[in-house]
């Protein structure tokens, strides 16, 4: 197949010939113009759903584009170094990579990186933790265990509720340390202190605990009249 003078040209310069045109003499390009970019040196992936990756890596110097790659499936093609990967399956293991694209040279990929979508969101709530344990019981304190919910989702905490003993639970709330009560007054024993049911009676200021007086005056005593002594007659 005859080539044309300028297709000979062309084909040479990309060989890396030099041509003798006339009086000019055309060196090849450098072989630095012709060398692939380099990968982005560090690519990290962390899941931020059960359907969502988020992708973050480093820019090359002089990057036109970047190429990522999902199990080998080419994804994105774009300017920035973020990318969201979204309509994941949950809980399913996905592997990256990332190429630089300087002058429609593509870089070879860069380390992968892998993947676990989280689980789906729980369709219903947490099953209830089981075999609820006291122990080292003291006057301020106690220790409490329990077996952890067997819940397909996530548990990212467990709440512990308070209350007296035989309320409800939708009652009970945190509380504050209960104060001691005070101590209850024993009976006395001794023969000699007797315990009354009556209360005292109450005085008031200006008044006094004596009975009031008694409106009638009792009778005079009589009294006998001396006897006469009589003379006799002579």
């Amino acid at each position: 197949m005859a080539l044309s003078r300028g297709q000979f040209v062309a084909y040479a310069l990309a060989s890396g010939v030099a041509l003798d045109i006339g009086d000019v003499v055309v060196p090849p390009p450098p072989a630095s113009a012709y060398a692939a970019p380099a990968p982005p040196a560090l690519l990290a992936g962390q899941a931020l759903t059960s359907s969502t990756v988020r992708l973050l890596w480093t820019a090359v110097a002089g990057a036109d584009s970047y190429r990522v790659y999902r199990d080998d499936q080419l994804i994105a093609d774009q300017p920035g170094t973020l990318l969201e990967d979204n309509g994941l399956a949950a809980t399913t293991t996905y592997r990256y990579e990332v190429t630089a694209v300087v002058g429609g040279l593509e870089s070879a990929r860069s380390a992968p990186v892998v993947v676990v979508t989280q689980q789906p969101d729980p369709a219903s709530p947490p099953s209830a933790p089981t075999n609820l344990k006291a122990s080292s019981i003291t006057s301020s304190s106690v220790k409490l265990s329990w077996t952890k919910s067997t819940s397909v989702a996530k548990v990212t905490g467990y709440r512990i509720l308070r209350g007296p003993s035989g309320a409800r639970s939708r009652t009970w709330s945190r509380s504050r340390r209960p104060t001691a009560a005070p101590p209850t007054p024993r009976a006395s024993s001794s023969p000699t202190a007797p315990t009354s049911s009556r209360s005292a009676p109450s005085t008031s200021p200006g008044t006094s605990d004596r009975p009031p007086p008694s409106s009638s005056r009792p009778a005079p005593r009589a009294t006998r009249a001396p006897p006469r002594r009589c003379r006799a007659a002579a």
